[in-house]
């Protein structure tokens, strides 16, 4: 036999291109092949490997790429392009795994969807569309595709919330809770102050009401009680029961202007002061009575 790259029954003659080694009677048929080829069993010579596998290494016997394929080619020999949006794609079924300009890619589409404009770079999971380096300021969530509360506190160059929502630094005012989407309730004063206006002006109302109630019912017994009077306390009494309104009115202002103290002080000295009368009065009677039967 001869060394390899030589052939003949002499050894005398050199194996064909890219053989290593060949038969020693026929100097075609290539037994092993130097770096960077394969042998080919259709033509028993040596084939360059496919430029798109790594290192430019493959296979002796079949050219399958040792060290799987350069970007955007995929098969065992790597002599299939991957799709144009595809910047790299598996080598197996040629399904990309990296797109072209950041896009997104799905099972049974090509880099069909773009990631979204929210994530850092626009670069995002092929898969997921997850954005991978996280959003633009006051954007959340796994694809950055949720802005941030408009109720959360803004601070320059900070984003307002983080990866669930949440506010950072706080609710604007008005609003509660750690997504600060809970108004607050406030009380209205000018509300308050129409109800003590309108509550105030009843109260009075009724205040006056039964004073008025009240002086009525006096009169009316002392009218009663002294019927047997005489003419100048009748007419008293008569002019007292029927007042002038204008009178009236200025007398319910004034009593309803009084402390209750007062007011209880100066009905008490009026009450002692009418029985005083009317027990004098009864005993004048009395003594009336007592002379004429004595006489």
């Amino acid at each position: 036999m001869c060394i390899d790259g030589y052939t003949s029954s002499n050894c005398h003659e050199n194996c064909n291109y890219a053989c290593q080694s060949c038969s020693q009677d026929n100097a075609s048929h290539c037994l092993s092949c130097f770096k960077g080829f394969y042998i080919d069993s259709n033509m028993s010579g040596c084939t360059p490997c496919e430029q798109s596998c790594l290192a430019n290494t493959c296979e002796q016997l079949n050219g399958i790429c040792t060290y799987g394929c350069q970007e955007r080619y995929w098969g065992h020999n790597c002599n299939n392009s991957c799709h144009p949006t595809c910047k790299s794609c598996l080598r197996e079924n040629g399904i990309c795994s990296q797109c072209v300009n950041n896009s997104l890619t799905s099972v049974g589409n090509y880099c069909a969807r773009t990631c979204s404009d929210t994530c850092v770079n626009k670069e995002c999971d092929v898969m997921t569309g997850r954005c991978l380096r996280g959003c633009v300021r006051n954007f959340y969530a796994d694809m950055c595709d949720i802005e941030c509360p408009a109720t959360c506190v803004s601070v320059p160059d900070i984003t307002r919330c983080d990866y669930f929502g949440r506010c950072r630094h706080g609710c604007i005012d008005g609003y509660k809770g750690i997504t600060c989407a809970n108004a607050m309730t406030t009380s209205k004063p000018e509300s308050l102050s129409c109800g003590g206006i309108i509550g105030g002006t009843v109260g009075g109302s009724l205040t006056i009401f039964c004073v008025t109630a009240a002086i009525q019912i006096v009169l009316f017994l002392r009218r009663k009680r002294h019927r047997k009077s005489n003419s100048s306390e009748r007419n008293r009494d008569l002019a007292f029961s029927n007042p002038d309104p204008f009178a009236i009115g200025t007398f319910f202002i004034f009593i309803s202007s009084l402390e209750p103290e007062m007011q209880y002080q100066e009905l008490s000295v009026k009450c002692l002061r009418e029985n005083k009368d009317e027990t004098y009065t009864d005993l004048q009677e009395d003594n009336s009575v007592n002379e004429l039967a004595d006489g």
